[in-house]
């Protein structure tokens, strides 16, 4: 839809109403943010084809119209194998929130020319304390002229370390950590340049990436001397990529400035609602 100001809005709320009368959630009370630490600890072993129907509904909207759900979406389908009564209460409370936030909507303003803005983060095995996970999360933010584009949250798969449990490879520091987000959020910024060419939309070549870690940066314009790094083979082609000044630049931002670290962990109140606010316009806004 448009408004009087020529801004374009893209919702889902029919979507979201179809799914809460689904679930018998018409009438309930609406939660503030989608997930909460405590339901993350509660995860644990049956009802997974149930677990897997409702988050796959989630999932749909993550991608398209709620970036406020990737976190959540991507924690809970970590856990798909492990699913108890309480998983499907975690779940119910995700819709909860989205009781709430039906009429939130992406919004392309009609002044907005900033352009292709790409940001990256990552938070070093931050669920650890919550779940035992080692594995970090990366966080990555593309928008167009102010509109969300693109957006990821996911555990990395790490390649190159030399700890191996399970065959899940870990970052073994926090600059390591950073390193794998730059070039997971390079992938997917260059996918969005490619889609801007095929439709005749400028993008900056090269490419600029925020990131707010400086040693990871240090790294990849091979300016920094990371002792815990050099374990990582240069020769590897996803290094090689990073570090492809014609492909992409890196500038540092500050950490709370950085509108990637929404999707490297679970944020509460003031936090998570400033975040959404930044990310996400609302249809009865003017």
């Amino acid at each position: 839809s448009t408004n009087e100001a020529g801004d374009i809005m893209l919702d889902n709320q029919l979507k979201i109403e179809k799914y809460l009368g689904d679930m018998g959630l018409i009438e309930c009370n609406p939660a503030q943010e989608p997930i909460y630490k405590d339901w993350v600890k509660k995860i644990h072993d049956e009802q997974v084809k149930e677990f897997q129907r409702i988050l796959g509904d989630a999932q749909w909207l993550a991608q398209t119209t709620h970036p406020t759900l990737a976190v959540a979406c991507s924690i809970y389908a970590s856990m798909g194998k492990k699913v108890v009564p309480s998983s499907l209460a975690a779940l119910k409370h995700m819709f909860r929130y989205l009781k709430g936030a039906k009429k939130r909507c992406l919004v392309k303003k009609a002044d907005n020319n900033t352009g292709l803005v790409v940001s990256s983060d990552s938070d070093w095995a931050g669920m650890y304390a919550i779940t035992g996970e080692v594995r970090s999360r990366t966080g990555s933010f593309v928008t167009y002229n102010g509109m969300p584009t693109a957006w990821k949250s996911s555990y990395q798969q790490c390649k190159g370390t030399n700890y191996i449990e399970d065959e899940d490879r870990i970052a073994t520091s926090s600059a390591e950590a950073e390193t794998y987000a730059a070039h997971d959020t390079v992938k997917l910024g260059l996918h969005i340049t490619h889609v801007g060419e095929e439709v005749n939309i400028p993008t900056p070549k090269p490419m600029k990436v925020g990131v707010d870690a400086a040693a990871a940066i240090g790294f990849i314009n091979n300016t920094g001397n990371v002792s815990r790094m050099k374990h990582l083979d240069l020769r590897e082609a996803w290094v090689q990529q990073l570090r492809d000044k014609e492909v992409v630049d890196y500038y540092k931002v500050v950490g709370t400035d950085n509108p990637a670290d929404f999707f490297t962990k679970i944020h509460h109140g003031a936090g998570f609602k400033t975040f959404q606010d930044d990310m996400m316009g609302h249809l009865d806004e003017e």
